[in-house]
C-alpha cells in the first residue's frame, strides 16, 4: 500500500481505482459518528465529490488513519472545539507512530463554528500528511490548522495547507507537554501554506518553543488591511526547551498586500523576543513588495540570519558575502544585548552604554565564532558588564572606545568571547 502519497490515496476519489476505504454519504444531521466510526473500523473514509457535511461534534483519528475528499466535498464545522482532532498517545521512549492526514484538497468550514474552534488540530505522529483547505475560523481565539506537540513531537511533516479567512491561519505549537516528554519539534517539515487572510488575523505562527531544523516552509498568497495588527509570519514564545524559531532551512515568503482601504495595516515578521525567538541559518526568497506596502518586521534585532534576496521590509537585512552586517544604531541601553548571531555589529550610542551583554554562542544555532563590533559614535563608549554577566573575558575592563571597533571570538571551552588583542 502506498502510504503517505496523497495522490495514490486520493486517486479514488478524483477518479481511478476502487476506494481504499469507504465513501461515507452525508446523513443531513450530524455526520460526526459516520465519520468518526467508518475511520475507527476501516483506518480510513472518503468523503463523496460534491457534498457537504455537517460536523458538530468533531472528528477523531489516530495515527495511520486517513480523510480523504476532494476540494469539492466540505465540512461544515458547527461546534466549538477541534474539527478535526488528530494524535497519538505514546512518549519519547516510544517515539511518535507513523502516519496519517487529510488527503485531496477536501474544505474545512468554520463559517458556523464556536469561539476558539479549530479546523484541524494535530502533532503527535510522524510523517503526517495533510491536504486540506480550512477557512472562515473568525470566532476569538480560532485557529484554521494548528500543528501541535503533547505527547512527542511532529517530524518529517509534509503537505499543503489552504488558509483562508481565519483569526489565525496556521500554529505551530507546544501547548501542553502531557506526557512529560514531549518537545516543540517540528524538524524537516517540507510544508507550503497557501494564504488569502482577509485581514482576518496573522498568517503563520510559531509559539510556545515550537522549532524546525532542516525544513522547507513556503508561505504564499495574499493579505488585506483588518481590524487589528497582525504579520505574515510570527515567531513567539518559549517552553522548558527553548524559544520558538525555524533553523538552518529554506523560508520562501512571497505574500502580496492587497489595496489596503481602510483598517490596520500588517506586518512582515514579528519575532516576540528580540535575540531568542529567531530565524538563523535560512535561505531562500523572501518577497512583500509585489503591491502595497506592509509596516516594517517587529523585534528583529538580534533575531533574524538568512541568505538570499529580500524585497518589501527594509528592516530585514541578508546574509552577503558570508559577512551578516546588523546595524544596531542608537537602539541599544545600557545592560542590553549586543548580537551575537551577526557577524558585524555597527552601534551608533547616543550616551555612554555600560553593562552590555554578549550572549552565549550556542551549538547548532548558526550563530558566528567572530564577531566584531563597531563604535560609530565619535564621543560615547560601550563598556561590557562583569565577565559572569557579560560572558566577555575582561568583562568591565573591556571597552569599546568612540570610533573604534573590537572583534570578539569565541571560545569554546571556556565558554567565553575573547577580546582581540
Amino acid at each position: 500500500m502506498p502510504w503517505g502519497t496523497g495522490q495514490a490515496l486520493t486517486s479514488a476519489v478524483l477518479g481511478g481505482a476502487a476506494p481504499l476505504w469507504p465513501v461515507v454519504a452525508p446523513s443531513g444531521g450530524d455526520d460526526s459518528t459516520g465519520i468518526n466510526t467508518t475511520i475507527a473500523t476501516f483506518g480510513g473514509a472518503y468523503l463523496k465529490p460534491g457534498s457537504t457535511y455537517i460536523v458538530n461534534a468533531g472528528i477523531t483519528m489516530g495515527a495511520g488513519q486517513f480523510l480523504v475528499g476532494p476540494p469539492t466535498a466540505k465540512i461544515s464545522y458547527t461546534g466549538s472545539g477541534d474539527c478535526v482532532r488528530q494524535f497519538a498517545v505514546s512518549t519519547a521512549a516510544v517515539g511518535p507512530p507513523r502516519y496519517g492526514g487529510i488527503l485531496g484538497g477536501l474544505v474545512i468550514d468554520g463559517s458556523g463554528a464556536g469561539a476558539g474552534a479549530a479546523g484541524v488540530h494535530t502533532g503527535d505522529i510522524f510523517q503526517l500528511e495533510y491536504d486540506c483547505c480550512v477557512q472562515n475560523f473568525t470566532g476569538a481565539g480560532s485557529i484554521g490548522a494548528w500543528f501541535d506537540n503533547n505527547y512527542t513531537w511532529t517530524e518529517q511533516l509534509m503537505g499543503v495547507i489552504r488558509a483562508n479567512n481565519c483569526t489565525t491561519h496556521v500554529v505551530f505549537d507546544h501547548s501542553a507537554d502531557v506526557s512529560g516528554s514531549s518537545t516543540g519539534s517540528f524538524d524537516r517539515l517540507l510544508l507550503t501554506v497557501l494564504l488569502v487572510t482577509r485581514g482576518a488575523g496573522n498568517g503563520v505562527v510559531w509559539q510556545n518553543g515550537a522549532m524546525c531544523f532542516d525544513g522547507e516552509l513556503g508561505i504564499y498568497g495574499n493579505d488585506s488591511y483588518g481590524s487589528v495588527l497582525h504579520y505574515v509570519l510570527t515567531l513567539t514564545g518559549q517552553d522548558t526547551g527553548g524559544f520558538s524559531r525555524y533553523l538552518n532551512s529554506i523560508l520562501n515568503i512571497g505574500v502580496e498586500l492587497l489595496n489596503p482601504g481602510s483598517g490596520v495595516q500588517p506586518g512582515t515578521i514579528k519575532f516576540g523576543t528580540a535575540g531568542s525567538n529567531l530565524i538563523v541559518g535560512c535561505r531562500g526568497i523572501i518577497d512583500f513588495a509585489a503591491h502595497v506596502a506592509f509596516a516594517s518586521a517587529s523585534g528583529q534585532v538580534n533575531s533574524f540570519q538568512f541568505e538570499g534576496p529580500i524585497f518589501g521590509d527594509t528592516l530585514l537585512f541578508r546574509t552577503q558575502g558570508g559577512t551578516f552586517p546588523f546595524n544596531a544604531g542608537s537602539g541599544l541601553v545600557n545592560g542590553g544585548n549586543i548580537s551575537t548571531v551577526n557577524d558585524v555589529i555597527t552601534v551608533n550610542p547616543s550616551g555612554n552604554l555600560t553593562a552590555m551583554i554578549m550572549p552565549k554562542w550556542v551549538a547548532g544555532m548558526g550563530n558566528p565564532v567572530r564577531v566584531t563590533v563597531i563604535n560609530r559614535s565619535a564621543v560615547n563608549s560601550i563598556t561590557m558588564d562583569v565577565q559572569a554577566t557579560s560572558n566577555v573575558a575582561g568583562g568591565a575592563s573591556v571597552v569599546i572606545a568612540p570610533n573604534t571597533a573590537i572583534t570578539f571570538w569565541w571560545d569554546f571551552f571556556a565558554a567565553l568571547w575573547y577580546p582581540a588583542a
